[in-house]
């Protein structure tokens, strides 16, 4: 992480990460397929994470509510820990090709949220295409409030903008049509009016 920090993800090699931890490129290749791995397969961990959280709020929370607040838990990020979250941010934001591949990812792997989804929506994902509605606009919301804070320095708990972003999209895109009489609640990380972020 401190290589990529430093000078770039796209400019770190295999042989650079290697050196650093004092192996071989041989060894690093027994446990990574490339360099993309090792920030990749933490996002798998936090993935794992957010199903495992979900599934123990949807028992006893309405299942949109228990999603949105399953984002919000793995979304929150410690003070101490919030520089290293903003490095990870960046390496992704700084490398189109490895952002790509990241969202790719959290799309396929969204499969599980769906399925958890549509159990408690008592539905069947392969003959209603809500669940998986619902999981997509749910994820790419928390995803783009997570590249905001990002983007805006890293600034308190990513958390509370992801939770604002996800209120936002419970309450109706529909609401933003009479937007001039709509009261709007800001989402951390950004000054101008969130009305106007939402229709641009």
């Amino acid at each position: 992480m401190r290589l990529f920090a430093a000078h770039g993800f796209d400019a770190v090699t295999v042989e650079d990460i290697a050196a650093e931890v004092g192996i071989s490129a041989r060894t690093f290749f027994r446990y990574f397929a490339s360099k993309d791995e090792v920030v990749l397969r933490y996002q798998r961990r936090l993935q794992a994470r957010l199903v495992a959280v979900f599934e123990t709020h949807a028992a006893a929370e309405p299942p949109i509510t228990a999603l949105r607040n399953a984002y919000v838990a793995t979304s929150a990020v410690a003070p101490e820990d919030r520089a290293e979250f903003v490095l990870l941010g960046r390496f992704l934001m700084d490398s189109h090709t490895l952002l790509a591949r990241s969202r790719g990812e959290q799309t396929a792997r969204n499969g599980e949220v769906v399925a958890l989804l549509a159990e408690k929506l008592g539905i069947d994902p392969r003959r209603d295409a809500r669940a998986e509605t619902i999981a997509a606009a749910m994820s790419a919301a928390a995803s783009s409030a997570f590249y905001r804070w990002v983007s805006t320095g890293g600034h308190g708990d990513p958390g509370e903008g992801v939770a604002a972003a996800l209120d936002l999209l419970r309450q109706g895109l529909a609401a933003f049509d009479n937007a001039s009489t709509t009261p709007a609640r800001r989402i951390p990380g950004r000054s101008r009016d969130p009305r106007r972020v939402a229709v641009e």
